[in-house]
């Protein structure tokens, strides 16, 4: 990812009628530090993409963003996903899920960290479904160009 991506996404998210999808107050959180991801990719056994690395570390983490904002790297939802995304279906099992944005019900936005793609994902009573969206840096660029990204990618 680019030093412009992460100029635009501070642009974004740093205007309060544009830092998130839904206008619900959220308060956008400081950047993470290296220590607090360094422990979330530790706890997870995942490393994140370098895109998401620093979104997290330069704009800020969490509470901006697709959505309801990114969820914190701290938050319960981000730090239990990966078992809780991976029991919805053994089809999975080699998929590296994280939740990454909050959409509201069931849905969320994850990220497969062994694929470096997005996807938004329902998991709803009858099970699980995903629709991939793309790359994780096509996926922020999409939304700090001001598209929403709760449909999918290719249909803009």
């Amino acid at each position: 990812m680019n030093d412009l991506l992460i100029q635009r996404l501070s642009e974004r998210e740093n205007d309060p009628q544009r830092v998130t999808d839904d206008l619900t107050g959220h308060t956008p959180n400081a950047p993470a530090t290296p220590e607090t991801l360094a422990s979330v990719e530790a706890a997870l056994n995942i490393q994140l993409p370098e895109t998401f690395r620093r979104a997290y570390l330069e704009v800020g983490d969490g509470n901006r963003g697709p959505g309801y904002g990114l969820l914190p790297l701290t938050a319960d939802s981000c730090l239990s996903s990966a078992s809780n995304v991976l029991g919805h279906s053994q089809a999975w099992s080699e998929r590296r899920l994280v939740y990454v944005a909050y959409w509201g019900c069931t849905v969320f936005s994850v990220l497969d960290t062994a694929q470096n793609c997005m996807g938004i994902l329902d998991v709803g009573d009858d099970g699980a479904e995903v629709m991939w969206q793309g790359s994780t840096a096509q996926w922020l660029q999409t939304w700090a160009d001001g598209s929403n990204l709760f449909f999918p990618l290719e249909e803009e």
